[in-house]
């Protein structure tokens, strides 16, 4: 469940001419506040829906297709996390409205269900499998430049738009992520689990050095019984 009502981001972002900016923001304030303790689950569910459309857009159109789901999904094969990747990344491009890379999406999701052995295989084998229609379906899911440019206008729109956004001055921003993080009701046990780790690994440290130095002392004794074997043998010897 969401413990965090809005979405925080910088007003440079938001005001930038290059679509880009306002769309990276999302997921900008979701890593600022993971490292606050909070989790993908604690945020509005359009902070993920824009990450997971980023993920495709990115290796669908630098990798293609077939790379896409070998990298991102054949990983996840078999686990609720491929559901609900799949399932948000489907909510981000219907958020959209009516474009051509929903359907093409749904097609490379199709082409993973009737090739997943394969996929998967090769995963395991580190052996890309490439599917058949794989420029066929990079085409239809970026038939442009200009496809391409519209696509990304849209997203910028639709998270500007998004009534989750909180706009704020780019001075005000980091302490504006730290209120949210404060806000998170598990932070203190957090806090306290990681003071906790801190202090075990601080007793096992500690423990290793007390040990190292009764082995050293050990070794030390051992050399001088010998050391002194040696003279008695040397006197016996009339060395």
């Amino acid at each position: 469940m969401a413990i965090v009502e809005k979405v925080v981001v910088r007003r440079t972002a938001f005001d930038n001419a290059d679509p880009w900016e306002i769309v990276d923001a999302l997921s900008a304030f979701a890593g600022d506040v993971g490292r606050k303790g909070l989790s993908a689950d604690d945020l509005p569910p359009e902070v993920l829906w824009n990450s997971q459309v980023t993920n495709a857009f990115t290796q669908i159109n630098r990798n293609g297709p077939s790379l896409y789901l070998y990298n991102v999904l054949a990983p996840l094969d078999g686990t609720d996390q491929w559901e609900r990747l799949v399932a948000a990344t489907r909510n981000g491009l219907n958020a959209l409205g009516d474009v051509p890379q929903i359907q093409a999406y749904n097609d490379i999701i199709a082409s993973y269900h009737l090739h997943r052995t394969s996929i998967v295989a090769g995963r395991k084998a580190n052996q890309h499998f490439k599917l058949t229609n794989d420029s066929e379906l990079y085409s239809k899911f970026m038939p442009s430049s200009e496809a391409e440019d519209k696509f990304m206008e849209l997203r910028a729109e639709w998270v500007r738009r998004l009534p989750i956004l909180e706009v704020v001055a780019d001075d005000k921003y980091a302490a504006r992520i730290e209120q949210v993080g404060e806000a998170n009701p598990g932070r203190a046990e957090r806090k306290a689990t990681l003071a906790a780790a801190i202090d075990d690994e601080a007793r096992v440290t500690e423990a290793f050095r007390r040990q190292q130095a009764l082995l050293k002392a050990k070794m030390r004794s051992e050399a001088a019984v010998v050391g002194q074997k040696r003279s008695w043998l040397d006197k016996l010897l009339g060395r």
